[in-house]
């Protein structure tokens, strides 16, 4: 049975290598790739190292057992939840997640993105042009696996998006600044406003938005 689950965790899937014309800096939301543990729908569980791709949007892993390629899940939609590093990610059937950061009263999630950045092919002075056409890229993605490149670093990541969703009314609503967020609570609109300022919330800051749920939640 085990050896079945590895071999669904590990077949390749058919991808366009346009969507992982990857960079030459961190693409990755970890430091490092790290021991996790992918928990299927059908209850198997299974240890493998990972890392979260801030170029596709999707777990990755390190397939020990095939010249340690770094590989996507081939049937994302069977997997439910991965825990890696000490968080916990709810999978959606693309292979993406929501990180789980709070688990209820009020349930709040975050999904993370990569913001990429073409810095333009090298012209014949040493310079860049936006203009050039599209050949070159440090990695790309074929069955599955990312291949990297060595020499080019045409795209860079500029950082990360972050898109929040907190339970409201026993529904998910999802925001990612301060006008989505008052949309979400309308009647506080007033009082959330002033603590804002008074805080000076920065949507870019995790722990800073939790907080701002508690409070917003807590007024009603």
């Amino acid at each position: 049975m085990k050896r079945l689950l590895f071999i669904s965790l590990a077949a390749w899937i058919s991808v366009s290598s346009s969507i992982a014309q990857i960079v030459t800096e961190p693409q990755y939301l970890l430091s490092s790739f790290q021991p996790g543990l992918v928990y299927y729908k059908s209850g198997q569980v299974f240890n493998v190292k990972m890392n979260f791709s801030l170029v596709t949007n999707k777990f990755v892993f390190i397939d020990a057992s095939d010249h340690d390629i770094i590989k996507e899940f081939a049937e994302p939609d069977n997997v439910a939840t991965v825990k890696v590093n000490g968080r916990t990610f709810v999978i959606d059937n693309n292979g993406g997640g929501d990180e789980i950061l709070k688990g209820e009263n009020p349930r709040i999630l975050v999904r993370y993105k990569g913001k990429l950045h073409d810095r333009g092919q090298k012209s014949a002075y040493g310079g860049r042009s936006q203009t050039s056409s599209i050949e070159s890229m440090s990695s790309f993605q074929q069955g599955g696996a990312i291949y990297h490149l060595e020499g080019d670093d045409r795209w860079v990541i500029q950082g990360i998006e972050k898109r929040y969703k907190v339970e409201k009314d026993k529904k998910m609503k999802e925001f990612i600044n301060e006008k989505q967020f008052l949309k979400i609570f309308p009647k506080q609109k007033a009082k959330i406003q002033e603590y804002i300022q008074t805080n000076q919330v920065d949507f870019d800051n995790v722990d800073q938005v939790i907080t701002l749920c508690l409070f917003a939640d807590g007024l009603e």
